[in-house]
C-alpha cells in the first residue's frame, strides 16, 4: 500500500498520466460538443482507432509527425461526418449509428494494417514527439516535470480545453450549439436550421454586398459566376505557368492575385470593379486545383491516384473548414470589407510558406522515363495526343453537364416537391460528403485499375443515379439517391488528370490538365443553365434529368471508345505474328 502511494505521489507518474491522457482530451472535447448539440456519439472509440491508424500510416509513409496528425484529423472528421449524416438529416438511431461506426472503423483499421504490413508481427517504430523543455519553469519541483516538460500535443490539448470552454460559453456559436441540444424546437422557431448548426454553418458575404449595393439576389449572385469564370480560365492559364516556371512561382503569383482581388474589392464602391476583382479571385484560387493536381502527380508513381484525389478534395474541405471558422469568430462583429481583407491575408500568409515546400525539382531521368512510358501507352492506342486531348475535353464537358443537374437544382427540386429549402440543402451536403468519400476511394482504385476503368465505372454509376431521380420523390428515397449520386460522381474529375498523366508526355502536361478541368467547369455552368431553361419550358425537371442522362451516355461512349481504341489492331497483330 505504501509503495502504491509512493508511486502516486511522484512527479513522473503525473507527467506520464497527463501525456497518456492527451489523445483522450481531444476525444472528450469532441464528444462534449456533440452532447451539447444533442447528438450522442457512441462511435468515438472507432474514430479514435481509425484516426490513430491513418495518422501512424501517414507518418510511416513519410508525411512527418504533424502530417500524420493532420491525416488523423481528416480521417476522424470524415467518420464523424458519417455519423452526423446518418443521425441528423436521415434521422437514424444515434445508438445504432455510433456502435456501427465503432465496429466498422475498428475492422477497417485492422484490415488496412494487415493489408499494408502482412508479414510484420509488430508495427515499425516511428520517432515520437519530443517534450518541450521550457527554461526555468521546467526546473521547478514537481510541476516542472508534470506541466513544463510535455510535448506540443499536450499543450495543444490544454489550449483546446480553454478554447472550447470559451466558444461554448462566450460566443454566439456556442449559444446556438447549446440551444440546439437543450431545445431544438425553439431554435427552429427562431428561423435557424438545427440540421445546419449540428453539422456546419456556412455564412457568406453576398447578402451584405447585396444590401450595400441595393441589388437583388440574382444580380449580386453574378459575382459568383464571375468567380467561376476566373476559376475556369485560371486552371488553363496557370497550368501554362506551371509548365514554364514551376508550381512554386505559380502559387506565389496566384497568392498575390488573390490578395489583389480581395483587397481591391474591400475598397471598391463600383459593382463593375467588384466583378473584375472576383474574376481575379477565381483566377488565383484555380492554382490549388488543376495546377496543383498536375504537380502532385509528379511526386508519386505507385500512389499517384490517391495523391491526385487528395489534392482535388482540398476545395471540399476548405468549403467546410474556413467559412465555419471565420463565421464563428468574425462574421457578427465585422462587415464584408474587413472579411475580404482577412481572406486576402489568410491566402497570402498560408500559400507562400506552403508553396516553398514544393520547391524540390523533379529529376530529369524520372521525367524521361515517364515520357517513354506514356508514349508507349499512347502508341498502343493508335491515336494522336491531340485527338486524345480533344476527346477528353468533350467527355469532360458531357459528364459535367449531367453532373450539374442534381448539384445545382436539388434545392429547387425539393421545393417543387413540397419540401423546405433546408431539406434540399441537407441533400446537397450529403451529396458533397459522398463526393469526398468517392474521390478518395476512386483515387485508391485508380492506382490498381487505371484511370479509364475508374472513370467508366464512375460515369456509369452517375448515369444510373440520374435515372433513380425519375421514379423516386419521397423524402427518404431522395436522400438515398443523393448519397448514391455523390458516391458515384466524386472520382470522375480527378480520373481525367490521371489519364492525361498516363498517356501524354510530361512536357506541358499541366496546361493540358488545366484545359480539361476548365472544360469540366464550363460543362457545369452550361448544364446548370440548360436544366433551368428546360424546366422553364416544361414546368418539370423530368426532361432536364433525361437531358443529363443523354449527355452522360455520350460521355460513356467516348470513354469506351478510348478504352478499346487499338485493342482490335493489337489482337490482329498478335494473330498474324
Amino acid at each position: 500500500m505504501i509503495d502504491i502511494l509512493n508511486i502516486l505521489l511522484t512527479d513522473s507518474f503525473w507527467a506520464a498520466s497527463l501525456r497518456i491522457a492527451t489523445p483522450l482530451i481531444f476525444g472528450v472535447l469532441g464528444a462534449l460538443i456533440c452532447e451539447r448539440s444533442g447528438t450522442l456519439n457512441l462511435g468515438i472509440e472507432g474514430i479514435f482507432v481509425v484516426g490513430a491508424m491513418c495518422g501512424w500510416m501517414a507518418t510511416w509513409l513519410g508525411a512527418g509527425l504533424w502530417g500524420g496528425i493532420i491525416v488523423a484529423f481528416i480521417c476522424g472528421a470524415f467518420f464523424g461526418l458519417i455519423h452526423a449524416v446518418l443521425t441528423v438529416p436521415l434521422g437514424l438511431s444515434q445508438h445504432v449509428s455510433g456502435l456501427g461506426i465503432t465496429l466498422f472503423a475498428t475492422s477497417v483499421s485492422y484490415f488496412t494494417y494487415r493489408t499494408a504490413l502482412p508479414d510484420v508481427s509488430s508495427p515499425p517504430r516511428i520517432e515520437p514527439f519530443q517534450p518541450l523543455d521550457i527554461p526555468v519553469l521546467s526546473d521547478l519541483p514537481f510541476v516542472g516535470l508534470v506541466l513544463f516538460q510535455q510535448t506540443a500535443l499536450t499543450w495543444l490539448a490544454l489550449l483546446m480545453v480553454v478554447l472550447v470552454w470559451y466558444v461554448l460559453n462566450r460566443t454566439n456559436l456556442g449559444l446556438a450549439i447549446k440551444a440546439v441540444g437543450d431545445n431544438p424546437n425553439s431554435v427552429d422557431a427562431q428561423g435557424l436550421s438545427v440540421y445546419a448548426i449540428r453539422m456546419w454553418a456556412i455564412v457568406i458575404v453576398l447578402p451584405d454586398i447585396q444590401k450595400e449595393f441595393n441589388f437583388n439576389r440574382g444580380e449580386v449572385s453574378v459575382l459568383f459566376s464571375f468567380t467561376m469564370v476566373g476559376f475556369a480560365l485560371g486552371n488553363f492559364i496557370l497550368g501554362k505557368l506551371v509548365d514554364k516556371f514551376g508550381i512554386v512561382f505559380t502559387l506565389l503569383f496566384s497568392a498575390l492575385t488573390v490578395v489583389f482581388g480581395f483587397f481591391v474589392s474591400a475598397i471598391s464602391h463600383s459593382f463593375l470593379l467588384l466583378s473584375f476583382c472576383h474574376i481575379m479571385i477565381g483566377f488565383g484560387t484555380a492554382a490549388g486545383f488543376g495546377p496543383l493536381m498536375s504537380d502532385v502527380s509528379f511526386w508519386f508513381s505507385k500512389r499517384r491516384g490517391i495523391a491526385v484525389a487528395v489534392a482535388a478534395s482540398g476545395n471540399y474541405f476548405s468549403g467546410i473548414i474556413w467559412p465555419t471558422l471565420i463565421s464563428s469568430v468574425f462574421v457578427n462583429s465585422f462587415d464584408w470589407r474587413f472579411l475580404y481583407i482577412l481572406f486576402g491575408l489568410i491566402a497570402v500568409m498560408l500559400t507562400i510558406p506552403l508553396a516553398f515546400l514544393l520547391r524540390k525539382k523533379i529529376d530529369n531521368s524520372y521525367l524521361d522515363k515517364e515520357t517513354r512510358e506514356a508514349n508507349q501507352k499512347l502508341s498502343d492506342k493508335f491515336i494522336s495526343p491531340r485527338l486524345l486531348l480533344s476527346i477528353l475535353v468533350l467527355a469532360s464537358i458531357s459528364c459535367c453537364v449531367a453532373m450539374s443537374m442534381p448539384q445545382i437544382h436539388i434545392v429547387a427540386l425539393c421545393v417543387d416537391l413540397g419540401f423546405s429549402p433546408i431539406v434540399g440543402t441537407n441533400m446537397l451536403s450529403l451529396m458533397l460528403a459522398g463526393g469526398v468519400v468517392s474521390r478518395i476511394i476512386s483515387g485508391v482504385a485508380v492506382d490498381y485499375f487505371g484511370g479509364f476503368k475508374v472513370l467508366l465505372v464512375g460515369s456509369s454509376l452517375q448515369c444510373l443515379a440520374l435515372f433513380l431521380y425519375l421514379p423516386f420523390d419521397a423524402l427518404t428515397s431522395l436522400y438515398i439517391v443523393s448519397l448514391i449520386f455523390g458516391l458515384a460522381q466524386g472520382g470522375i474529375v480527378p480520373s481525367y488528370a490521371v489519364i492525361l498523366r498516363e498517356f501524354l508526355p510530361t512536357k506541358n502536361i499541366a496546361s493540358k490538365i488545366g484545359l480539361v478541368l476548365m472544360a469540366t467547369i464550363f460543362g457545369m455552368a452550361f448544364g446548370g443553365w440548360i436544366s433551368g431553361y428546360i424546366f422553364d419550358l416544361t414546368g418539370s425537371y423530368d426532361l432536364a434529368f433525361f437531358n443529363g442522362i443523354i449527355w452522360n451516355i455520350c460521355n460513356i461512349l467516348l470513354i469506351v471508345y478510348l478504352m478499346f481504341k487499338g485493342s482490335n489492331r493489337k489482337n490482329n497483330i498478335v494473330i498474324q505474328s
